[in-house]
């Protein structure tokens, strides 16, 4: 059984400023609920944060702990970017514009 969510929440910044920010996986625990640690564990092919770069969340759901590996498909420093969870419970694919 497959269940499709979409989120969208419109916040009154510039683009660039908001996609700076929520792309930056060193504030993942300040803006995503239940993310208690972010940490790269592996980077993009040209180094540091970009495609192919991998970070592993640690979070919280009903008091069970769930370590996952979100992986960077496509990036941009902003104001998109696109990852896939690659070692997660759930398959997921995680999409983010601005307009």
């Amino acid at each position: 059984m497959g269940v499709d969510v979409v989120v969208e929440r419109v916040i009154p910044l510039p683009c660039a400023r908001l996609a700076a920010y929520a792309m930056d996986w060193r504030h993942d625990a300040a803006w995503t609920q239940g993310i208690r640690t972010a940490r790269m564990t592996r980077e993009a092919d040209a180094g540091g944060f970009g495609v192919g770069a991998e970070v592993t969340r640690t979070a919280y759901f009903l008091g069970r702990r769930i370590d996952y590996v979100l992986r960077v498909a496509a990036y941009s420093p902003a104001p998109r970017g696109c990852w896939t969870w690659s070692r997660s419970p759930v398959r997921c694919r995680c999409r983010c514009r601005c307009t």
